[in-house]
């Protein structure tokens, strides 16, 4: 059994919940009461405005049609990666620059350059990971509608033209799966952008152990953390540029989990909606990337 088996629950909610939470257009009509005061606490609870923000978060999920080239590094226990990613109508191509510190030779370059052409050329495979995409997205937003409901919040104070608050769980929340036993055994802040009313930031810690299977299949000790930051990457739109997850348990067999990752994602430019997979590869290969996305797909 895989020892990412019983950390999957933590790992998967902290990449496609965040991922959903901040993939989307939040309404500044919603948010009128907090957009008149840079100090004053708003006037709505704080339970209230999560139920407001995740209100409009699962309306407009499909507001925003931006597609973004970016470069993401990523560690994750011995792995140690560097890729380029672009988007496209069929989801995400990412190339892979660099791994254990190291820059690809040219025979590895040709090897990725090979995996890429095979995707491309592959219908069943395209569909395939379109599939798991669906599936992914389908469980982020089921967990984040569960939100306003698992946890109770308050307001922290703030600074300059973020809001800080902080949540804990709501005793009154009985979590109906796996993954939803993770995410209530969380306490955390999180922190808005004010002005532009996104999150920018979300950090939470694991209260309390949690046993799967009554501890015959893994155990996951408290302390485990994660934390994510957001930031405004063009055109009044917001990626996540920081993942960091550190988990620690048991799995079967006691086998011990040691779940460690750090995503940074940088280096945003916006491309064309409309790139094709193979497209998307011929700009993943040309310099200039943007640009060249725009004169193979015409202007937007």
């Amino acid at each position: 059994m895989s020892k990412w088996r019983c950390a999957a629950a933590v790992l998967w909610w902290a990449r496609f919940l965040i991922a959903f939470v901040f993939s989307v257009a939040l309404s500044t009509t919603t948010f009128a009461q907090l957009s008149n005061s840079n100090s004053a606490t708003p006037q709505i609870s704080a339970d209230q405005l999560v139920a407001q923000v995740v209100a409009n978060e699962t309306k407009l999920v499909d507001s925003d049609h931006s597609h973004w080239m970016y470069r993401q590094h990523r560690l994750e226990d011995d792995n140690n990666f560097v890729k380029e990613c672009v988007e496209t109508t069929q989801g995400a191509l990412c190339r892979l620059l660099a791994e254990s510190g190291h820059p690809l030779s040219q025979a590895e370059q040709d090897k990725e350059r090979e995996r890429l052409l095979q995707l491309v050329n592959n219908p069943d495979e395209q569909r395939r990971l379109q599939q798991a995409r669906k599936d992914d997205g389908d469980q982020a937003l089921k967990m984040l509608k569960m939100l306003p409901n698992a946890f109770q919040y308050q307001y922290a104070g703030g600074e300059g033209h973020f809001l800080r608050l902080k949540f804990v769980p709501n005793p009154a929340f009985h979590p109906p799966d796996r993954q939803s036993r993770v995410f209530h055994s969380m306490v955390g802040f999180m922190s808005i952008d004010r002005d532009q009313k996104r999150i920018a930031e979300i950090n939470g810690k694991l209260i309390r152990d949690v046993d799967f299977g009554f501890g015959l299949l893994g155990h996951l000790y408290r302390g485990g953390t994660f934390q994510v930051k957001r930031a405004e990457v063009g055109d009044r739109h917001w990626e996540t540029t920081l993942l960091e997850v550190k988990i620690r348990g048991k799995a079967l067999c006691f086998k011990t989990i040691n779940a460690d990752q750090e995503e940074t994602t940088d280096n945003f430019r916006e491309v064309p909606n409309n790139l094709s997979l193979a497209q998307g590869l011929k700009v993943l290969e040309t310099p200039g990337h943007a640009l060249e996305a725009k004169a193979m797909s015409g202007t937007r």
